[in-house]
């Protein structure tokens, strides 16, 4: 198996490393590693290889925590119309990388476009894609972003190429089923439709989306939530906020961080690794951060 396959399986737990942590965890090498940065990384174990989880065993902080969607809609006034029509300020979102961390997005969307029919989305991170080294039929090659070992990494050139062909889904199949991660992402960074009477509240930012896999199943029994509930690990999300940010650094651009995201498991007082690592992202220059 490779690592794309053994980070998706339910098989392999996943544990949240303190890199600069002075005991292991536990004494077994892990089936695959993915480094966040110089102070976390996600280790991989298959379970049969490893004790049974626990929080004796592992550490609280070390499982990770399933979040959430936080999804009711604020209709109420905002103040956004009237800040974007003070000629002074032009506050549209001209050269912003705005990045959302949810279910994916409806790429083929009207409101994720340019006037030309082009893309407003610079790329995508579909961590529920499945690698493909060769996929001679489409003549492209599925991988992940660079630094990242699981899922499917779409740029903006795949993007526009999927639009102007017949059937998008055949060079672009990311899909958001739940919907979630379109609206947030049409609310905030939607292109202005005249006739419909809508704009949204970035229209000329440009967007990076990281489609989050599901919570696996024996973390969904471990903290006995219910079937038929979007929820997604706390380590998925550190490592879209890493490749948002990495996107961010190599192109020197601000970057707006959307997390509609939210959980009521592990430290309420801002010491969980997410936490941790998005008070670290907070502080870097030209960064924002935003959470319902």
């Amino acid at each position: 198996m490779n690592c794309d396959e053994i980070i998706k399986s339910n098989d392999t737990y996943d544990i949240i490393i303190v890199t600069e942590a002075l005991e292991r965890i536990i004494e077994v090498e892990p089936d695959c590693i993915q480094k966040i940065n110089d102070s976390y990384a996600f280790y991989y174990y298959n379970r049969t290889r490893v004790p049974p989880l626990s929080i004796e065993t592992y550490t609280y902080s070390a499982i990770p925590k399933c979040l959430g969607l936080l999804d009711t809609t604020a209709l109420e006034e905002s103040g956004i119309i009237q800040v974007q029509n003070q000629s002074a300020l032009s506050l549209r979102g001209q050269g912003v990388l705005v990045g959302f961390i949810d279910t994916g997005i409806a790429y083929e969307n009207n409101c994720f476009r340019n006037p030309d029919g082009s893309t407003r989305i610079r790329a995508i991170w579909d961590q529920t894609g499945k690698p493909v080294e060769n996929a001679e039929s489409v003549n492209v090659v599925d991988v992940p972003p660079e630094g990242f070992v699981y899922g499917v990494e779409y740029t903006k050139e795949r993007i526009n190429q999927a639009l102007q062909s017949e059937n998008p889904m055949e060079l672009v199949p990311q899909r958001d089923e739940n919907g979630h991660g379109t609206m947030l992402a049409s609310i905030a960074c939607g292109s202005e439709d005249v006739n419909a009477n809508f704009i949204g509240a970035g229209p000329l930012a440009d967007i990076v989306c990281v489609k989050l896999k599901p919570a696996k199943q024996y973390l969904r029994d471990f903290y006995y939530i219910p079937d038929g509930i979007a929820v997604y690990q706390e380590n998925d999300v550190m490592a879209a906020i890493a490749y948002l940010n990495k996107l961010a650094l190599e192109e020197n651009r601000p970057l707006v961080l959307c997390i509609g995201l939210g959980t009521s498991m592990g430290s309420h007082g801002g010491t969980s690794p997410l936490c941790m690592y998005l008070n670290e992202i907070a502080t870097l220059k030209n960064h924002v951060v935003v959470i319902a």
